[in-house]
Order: C-alpha cells, then sequence, then structure tokens
C-alpha cells in the first residue's frame, strides 16, 4: 500500500511548525492534538507544568520500585572503599563503580516481572563487583603470603 506523504502547517503565536505525515492516520492524530498548539503562552507553560508533574511522579514510582538495588549497590560500594583502609592500594573510584552498575544494568537478564528484574540485577551485580574486586585484590594478597 503506497502512504501519501502530507504536510501540515501549523501557525500559531508567530511560529511555523512543519509536521511531516506519512499515512493519513498520521494526520488524524495531529489534528485531534491540534488544540495543544492553538493556546495562549500561559495555557502552554500550564500545560507543560502538567506534564513535567506526571513525568516526575512516574519517576518517582520507577525510583521506588527499584529501592532493593540501590540499597545492594550501596552496600557494594561501602564495602569496596573499606578496602581502602586494609592498603591505599585498594581504593576504587566512585566513577569506576558507576561504570561497573551501568554494565550490570545493561547486561543483567531482562524479566517482565519486576521481582525477577530485581533479583537479577542484585545477582548479576554482585558478581560483577566480586570479579572486578577479586581481580585487583588477588594477585596482591597472593604475593603477600608468599613473603611470609
Amino acid at each position: 500500500m503506497h502512504s501519501a506523504r502530507l504536510s501540515l502547517f501549523f501557525i500559531t503565536h508567530h511560529c511555523t511548525v512543519n509536521v511531516w505525515l506519512s499515512t493519513p492516520a498520521d494526520a488524524v492524530l495531529v489534528l485531534s492534538q491540534a488544540h495543544l498548539l492553538l493556546c495562549t503562552p500561559a495555557e502552554a507553560e500550564l500545560v507543560s507544568l502538567q506534564v513535567a508533574e506526571a513525568t516526575a511522579k512516574q519517576i518517582e514510582v520507577a525510583a521506588a520500585a527499584y529501592k532493593p538495588c540501590s540499597v545492594r549497590a550501596a552496600i557494594l560500594y561501602f564495602v569496596l572503599n573499606d578496602l581502602a583502609g586494609v592498603d591505599p592500594m585498594y581504593q576504587f573510584s566512585l566513577d569506576a563503580y558507576n561504570d561497573l552498575f551501568l554494565i550490570s544494568i545493561q547486561k543483567s537478564a531482562k524479566f517482565d516481572k519486576l521481582d525477577e528484574r530485581i533479583k537479577s540485577l542484585n545477582d548479576y551485580h554482585t558478581y560483577a563487583v566480586y570479579k572486578y574486586t577479586s581481580r585487583s585484590v588477588q594477585l596482591p594478597v597472593c604475593s603477600q603470603f608468599y613473603l611470609l
């Protein structure tokens, strides 16, 4: 099926918006939302504020749902940080830890159920921290035992 290329121009408050539409259904969608473009600057600011507040609430709910992951990650970071008390050589930067956590988010198994996703992320990140730490701690500790 060949879709027509349509173009609509909205002129409001000395501003022209060129919207390219690939299907007639897109045109219906844009025209149904056109009332948002035909409002005063004060109304536009109010709508923008309402959208921002709704988005902030969604982010807050999502952040609260993932709190078990943040608690585990904080504990693991401070355990790593305390290793510097054993020997200054075992210092870990927060930036490196953040990078490791982001890698854990990307590479851990994805699940539709939140409980399974949290468990997967916690397990993956805990093991990633273990590998990261054992790689940097193991060699110096072994060499100290040889000196004894």
